[in-house]
């Protein structure tokens, strides 16, 4: 099957070129796109849960660093800790950093230089009439390849794996915060977890049951005995 383009990509994580303010953010984006693509999930931190249009669309907070820098928030199946990418642009010389480090592995962080106009062709004004991302991202598979080599790659062979237990743990937790959600949540992760909700609701459930009908044994047990040791 052949895979979505960049642009394509960038549309589901936000709709408009014109939100993204300037050409720097175009490519802070793109560097978005190419992870969320090579399997990294986004987190939202602090930002409470809400529905995910798309599972390409940034943290709400991804611009907040002002105008030159801009930071996303990821997690992986199968790896333990979150991982946060700083895009930085040096606005005289055009020279874009972008720096992935894995969280508590500090020995874990990947770099990649990138220059600006190699990869977004259009100035700000421009950005801003655009009307769609195909205008506005250029050199699409260079700029892939250098993401996958030189960040996504090595980042996962270096990120600790999650223990089963780990594992376990944290998907309990995942599926706990949507026990009694609505079955009509129409978000990435509710359909994404739905058969498993469906399994931990019958085992909530079950245990619930079993626990109240033991609960009532017991009860039995104790009003039976109490009334014995009245008659003796």
């Amino acid at each position: 099957m052949k895979q979505e383009s960049l642009a394509s990509l960038m549309s589901s994580a936000v709709h408009k070129p014109a939100s993204v303010g300037c050409p720097g953010a175009a490519l802070a984006l793109a560097c978005h796109a190419i992870m969320i693509r090579s399997g990294f999930n986004v987190v939202d931190e602090g930002q409470g849960t809400f529905s995910r249009r798309s599972s390409y669309q940034p943290n709400a907070d991804w611009q907040s660093n002002g105008p030159s820098e801009w930071q996303f928030h990821y997690n992986k199946d199968g790896k333990a800790n979150k991982f946060t990418m700083i895009v930085s642009l040096h606005n005289k010389s055009g020279r874009v950093l972008v720096h992935v480090s894995e969280e508590n592995n500090a020995s874990n962080a990947q770099v990649l230089g990138l220059q600006l106009g190699n990869y977004i062709t259009v100035d700000a004004q421009q950005l801003k009439n655009s009307r769609d991302w195909e205008a506005v991202v250029s050199s699409e598979t260079v700029l892939v390849d250098y993401m996958q080599q030189y960040i996504c790659f090595p980042l996962l062979q270096q990120a600790e794996e999650l223990s089963p237990r780990m594992q376990y743990q944290k998907q309990l937790s995942g599926a706990s915060k949507g026990l009694f959600s609505s079955p009509f949540a129409s978000d990435r992760g509710s359909s994404e977890w739905g058969g498993s909700l469906q399994h931990v609701r019958h085992l909530y459930w079950t245990a619930t049951t079993a626990g109240m009908l033991a609960m009532a044994a017991a009860a039995t047990a104790t009003a039976v005995y109490a009334f014995r040791s009245i008659k003796k």
